[in-house]
């Protein structure tokens, strides 16, 4: 499948998950305010292309409001939000990136370990 244009914005746990198949995932906007921008499992095999992933940016700042989320992740309102996690993969995923950028993170992706594949890109 394949996803472009568009803008997640999540408050509790991941802002898109991939588990499993083949897409494409091409300018594209994640914004999370807590756990992970994108996760990948099952064998998923994922292509970004020029996509942003993380948590809010300076120019971000207020332009969504969630006062509880699912998860109960308190947010609140005129505090820059942090994302833990730009990327996760996990169970034999794979990620080829061009183009893209991963900011306002705890961390930028976890190491891939032998299962995964995290193909040389321009991040």
């Amino acid at each position: 499948g394949s996803i472009h244009g568009v803008r997640f914005d999540d408050a509790g746990g991941d802002c898109l998950r991939c588990v499993g198949g083949q897409w494409l995932l091409a300018r594209l906007r994640l914004r999370c305010s807590h756990g992970c921008a994108l996760r990948l499992s099952g064998g998923a095999q994922v292509t970004l292309e020029r996509c942003t992933l993380g948590g809010e940016s300076e120019q971000e700042m207020g332009t969504s409001v969630v006062v509880l989320s699912a998860y109960g992740s308190v947010q609140e309102a005129g505090i820059r939000k942090t994302a833990c996690y730009a990327l996760v993969l996990r169970n034999k995923a794979r990620l080829r990136c061009t183009a893209c950028t991963l900011s306002h993170c705890s961390e930028a992706a976890l190491p891939p370990s032998t299962s995964h594949q995290l193909y040389h890109s321009q991040l």
